[in-house]
């Protein structure tokens, strides 16, 4: 799941994908939310035919967005304080196993991206609850992770490919500022042999001149348990993104 740094309500879905999980960051505590009566959510969310995995989740202004659906494209969201469970829109993709994050650029749009089928990238309006295709991703990437940087910049880290069932080792990035460009690949070099095969993992921009990576699972299986630093002033290689990462310093 991802959650943006204001919320002070946590959300996920338990294993059993039955409830929902609320952890407030304020008095640290957990409880569990049943979502039997939400409306027509039970209806169209099957646990019994997902993965957790494969369900985007967004925990962002203190409420709770979930891609779901037979075909993972309904997008609905919890809202904890009136204890009631809203569908947004149906999406234009199938997201399977895709990532959810909102728009650093606009708070009344989410971004979902990617997943098992396709490689197809939509922007989300919450005011008027629909959704448009933009640039789509050079790689059909699913369980990867994705970051802004200084708030124009999205760069989508790692992942797996279903097609190939392997893991992929490659960054791309777009410009929200110039859609034109499209969706371009990340040279960098790793100086420090860090493992990037690596899925199901957490990302976000450190001091506005690093990724930082934990959690997920490598290729081998093994779970990773250290916070992995990838340094900006070593991974961009495009004079645009260099000289962004120099300002900012």
């Amino acid at each position: 799941f991802e959650i943006d740094s204001n919320s002070k309500l946590v959300f996920s879905l338990t294993d059993s994908l039955n409830q929902i999980l609320c952890f407030d960051l304020n008095n640290k505590k957990n409880h569990l939310l049943s979502y039997a009566d939400f409306n027509d959510f039970q209806k169209n969310h099957k646990p019994n035919l997902l993965e957790k995995e494969d369900v985007p989740t967004l925990t962002y202004q203190n409420k709770f967005y979930i891609l779901t659906g037979s075909n993972h494209d309904i997008l609905y969201y919890y809202n904890p304080f009136n204890n009631s469970m809203n569908k947004i829109c149906k999406l234009i993709n199938n997201h399977k196993g895709g990532v959810l994050i909102p728009n650093e650029k606009n708070q009344n749009e989410l971004i979902c991206l990617s997943g098992c089928y396709n490689k197809k990238v939509e922007f989300i309006s919450l005011v008027q609850k629909t959704s448009k295709e933009i640039n789509e991703m050079n790689v059909e990437r699913s369980k990867f992770g994705v970051t802004f940087f200084n708030g124009n910049f999205i760069f989508a880290l790692f992942g797996f490919n279903s097609l190939t069932n392997k893991f992929i080792n490659s960054i791309e990035y777009l410009n929200l500022d110039n859609l034109e460009e499209g969706w371009k690949f990340l040279n960098f070099k790793n100086e420090e042999n860090i493992p990037f095969g690596i899925r199901s993992f957490f990302t976000c921009e450190y001091k506005k001149q690093m990724i930082c990576l934990f959690g997920g699972i490598y290729e081998n299986e093994e779970r990773n348990p250290n916070f992995l630093f990838l340094k900006f002033n070593n991974l961009i290689r495009n004079k645009s993104l260099s000289s962004q990462n120099n300002n900012s310093n």
